[in-house]
């Protein structure tokens, strides 16, 4: 819970910064397998960031 509410500090600075929203979905890497169209593309053309 106290990295999500890290993860949303820095997404609402973003977000802000560049009046755009800024998302995350996190997903645990054993879901991975078992998750959905939204998860896979994002995995397929997100960005590595960190």
């Amino acid at each position: 819970m106290e990295e999500q509410k890290r993860v949303d500090a820095v997404l609402w600075r973003h977000s802000l910064d560049n009046a755009t929203v800024v998302t995350a979905f996190p997903v645990a890497e054993p879901d991975l397998g078992r998750a959905g169209p939204f998860v896979l593309r994002a995995r397929a053309e997100g960005l590595a960031v960190g």
